[in-house]
């Protein structure tokens, strides 16, 4: 878990280690990825890419572990979009329509996953695909 989230968030943390799960503040001690951006960054709050790297770093080592992305990567975007159309199916049944929308673009797919689906349907009602 990236160290800055490990540190503010620490009942996602709980909620994690309630189901069995060894949380570790990234970077770590723990990967040759982590001891290396902590020899040179030893009060680095992490990142999302440092927490990968550790991740992946783990998962190669050991046959027993697999490694599932769950953000980041072109094809989480299109698990993402039930959000958006979620929301535009909400906002259809209220016969509303919002002016802007926002999303959080840490690593894209929650962004593309509430966008996504307002900017298909721009589209289509423009014309824009034709």
């Amino acid at each position: 878990m990236v160290k800055v989230s490990y540190q503010q968030k620490p009942y996602r943390r709980a909620l994690m280690e309630t189901y069995g799960a060894r949380v570790v503040a990234s970077p770590s001690t723990q990967t040759q990825a982590g001891r290396k951006i902590l020899a040179q960054h030893p009060n680095s709050s992490g990142s999302l890419g440092i927490a990968i790297s550790e991740a992946v770093e783990v998962a190669a080592a050991d046959e027993q572990t697999k490694y599932a992305l769950g953000s980041v990567l072109n094809h989480v975007l299109l698990h993402q979009t039930v959000i958006g159309q979620e929301a535009l199916t909400q906002l259809e049944m209220a016969g509303d329509y919002p002016d802007i929308v926002i999303g959080c673009t840490g690593g894209g797919s929650n962004f593309a996953g509430i966008a996504f689906p307002f900017l298909g349907l721009y589209c289509e009602e423009n014309e824009i695909y034709k």
